[in-house]
């Protein structure tokens, strides 16, 4: 199943954790809570974050817990009971970074109102404005927006008449990477472009938007591939992918903010 199916690369059975880190291909290593096969790249990298911005929905009825958005979830042991970011075992024992960060001030909350992704221009212009705008540092800044109540992960936005491309966009401002979410692709006319371009225009910055192209050679161009492989391209290569493509652009090379869209946030999690 984990082979086929990018979610699965991702499920944490809180009643079952001996199973789960014995056999899950993906998060329990980024997590570093496989005994032994700790990571300490994973953790230098989180440290690095510039600031590190989660974004939950009030009413979000597809993840679940939503509280998991802020980095809560359940008890180990439980499936009703829920701890906070703060009361979890990889923040209390800082498993990959998370309570150093937050110790250095570097850890912001936020949350909308309504379901997944389904937040306001307004709010969206807000974050912008407060996270995106500043020329402060050229470190990773992630800025988290998680999951809709459907069965996949699209943003809807209004087409834009504005004929200016984040894509192309060259500037002094630190640039921007995009990681939509599953079911979405980079180049949705209904919803990641014309995103892409608003968040460009506000930022005044360059924006790159991510696909998921299923050969290692392809950067771009590929919005089928890209829409599927959301959910069935592993979390593993998915990760290699959004690498390879940062890798390749020279606008990125000397630091960026990135913004990752419901799964996007745990592809760029695990770069």
């Amino acid at each position: 199943m984990q082979n086929r199916l990018a979610q699965a690369n991702y499920y944490r059975d809180p009643t079952d954790l001996a199973t789960y880190r014995a056999h899950g291909h993906f998060l329990p290593y980024i997590n570093n809570e496989v005994k032994g096969k700790e990571n300490a790249t994973y953790v230098s990298n989180f440290k690095m974050l510039e600031k590190l911005v989660l974004v939950m929905a009030e009413g979000d009825t597809m993840v679940h817990p939503k509280e998991s958005e802020h980095f809560g979830y359940f008890k180990d042991g439980s499936r009703t009971e829920l701890v906070s970011m703060k009361e979890a075992p990889w923040y209390s024992e800082d498993w990959f970074g998370l309570r150093s960060l937050d110790e250095d001030g570097k850890v912001m909350m936020h949350s909308t109102e309504g379901n997944h992704l389904r937040f306001t221009e307004a709010f969206l212009d807000q974050m912008v404005s407060d996270y995106l705008t500043t020329e402060a540092s050229r470190s990773p800044l992630s800025v988290l927006a998680v999951p809709p109540a459907e069965t996949s992960q699209i943003v809807r936005w209004p087409a834009s008449d504005d004929g200016e491309d984040g894509y192309e966009k060259t500037s002094d401002h630190t640039p921007i990477v995009m990681m939509h979410g599953m079911g979405d692709f980079a180049k949705n006319p209904l919803g990641m472009v014309p995103l892409r371009k608003r968040i460009s225009k506000n930022a005044g910055a360059y924006v790159h938007s991510v696909e998921l192209c299923s050969k290692p050679g392809q950067l771009e161009n590929c919005s089928t591939e890209d829409q599927s492989n959301g959910f069935f391209m592993t979390m593993d290569a998915q990760v290699d992918q959004f690498a390879r493509v940062v890798r390749a652009d020279p606008q990125l090379a000397n630091g960026f903010h990135a913004i990752g869209f419901s799964q996007g946030n745990t592809v760029i999690r695990g770069d």
